[in-house]
């Protein structure tokens, strides 16, 4: 199951880059040198950054504690994208619990028992592909430049994880 949400890295990111307009400088399968300033971005595999993705961001949301695999697939795919931070707020809200941006168990409770609600996932996911959208479009408003990748962006936010089992 983790290596399937893991195959956003591949869907999404692509191999190196190293764009002016993208604040994270230098980036390979979206491990980027303002991240993680002491890696040769060059020379990182792709297993390696699925063990940084692995470590860094779906085991630090506690992904595998929801009982949804395509809401681990947003949380994590916003997280790797977004920040941490950021994709647990926009999970916290859409679970309409307090925002603080840290995944504990009582974020894990909330979403757990929506998922096995009459409203179910789907509520869930859209009111964060809702927030991620918001969150996209909040980058170019504060960062024109950011324009170029808004269309990218969009598609990856409606990506609902609906081929993952």
């Amino acid at each position: 199951m983790l290596k399937e949400i893991l195959k956003t890295i591949d869907q999404y990111e692509g191999g190196l880059c190293d764009d002016p307009a993208d604040p994270g400088g230098e980036t390979k399968y979206g491990i980027s040198k303002a991240a993680y300033p002491d890696i040769d971005i060059p020379s990182l595999t792709i297993e390696q950054a699925y063990d940084l993705a692995r470590r860094d961001y779906y085991d630090r949301m506690r992904c595998s504690e929801f009982n949804s695999i395509r809401v681990r697939w947003k949380l994590f795919d916003i997280g790797f994208n977004c920040g941490v931070t950021a994709a647990a707020k926009i999970l916290q809200r859409a679970a309409k619990v307090r925002d603080d941006g840290i995944i504990g168990p009582l974020t894990i409770g909330a979403v757990n028992r929506i998922i096995f609600s009459s409203i179910g996932e789907n509520m869930i996911l859209q009111s964060m592909v809702e927030q991620q959208v918001k969150k996209y479009v909040a980058i170019v408003i504060s960062n024109s430049k950011q324009i170029v990748f808004l269309k990218g962006w969009i598609n990856r936010a409606f990506d609902y994880g609906e081929g993952l089992k």
